[in-house]
């Protein structure tokens, strides 16, 4: 009965402390709480770094969700909240940066990569010559003369 207690109480433990790292944000419609969703779904962690704002658990994560709350709270248009981000921490923040000259090769590294490992395949396997391993005399001669033997035996 001792055990069985302990591994309650542990188990309230535990979900109480995973209930209270959840945010309870209440918003004042639907669509201002989808639009927060969305905004923190595409910017990225700046500490985790592979991880979005919604995921993230990280100390800064909350300060920067909290920020995104106030600017949405304050009447602020999607575009002025990501334009405020991105002034203030970079394009780094989006998951997807925009399409101009500094983040060109962000953008294109990928597929110039693959074009580069193509390359390099096609020309470093493509024009090899075969592989011919070299026979030295004493076996050329042995083999000849098996080949002349068992030709011999065949004919007589």
């Amino acid at each position: 009965m001792k055990h069985f207690l302990q591994r309650i109480v542990l188990l309230l433990l535990v979900t109480s402390c995973a209930a209270m790292s959840q945010e309870l944000i209440q918003f004042d419609s639907p669509e201002t709480k989808q639009r927060y969703q969305a905004l923190i779904e595409n910017m990225r962690c700046l500490v985790c770094q592979n991880e979005s704002l919604a995921d993230s658990s990280a100390a800064l994560a909350g300060d920067l969700r909290a920020e995104v709350e106030k600017k949405l709270r304050q009447g602020s248009t999607d575009q002025e909240i990501i334009k405020f981000m991105v002034a203030r921490y970079g394009d780094f923040i989006l998951y997807e940066p925009p399409l101009e000259g500094k983040t060109l090769l962000l953008w294109f590294m990928p597929a110039l990569l693959i074009l580069f490992a193509i390359v390099f395949f096609i020309l470093y396997f493509g024009r090899r010559p075969p592989v011919t391993h070299p026979v030295d005399e004493s076996r050329r001669s042995r083999a000849a003369q098996l080949l002349r033997d068992e030709s011999d035996n065949e004919q007589g």
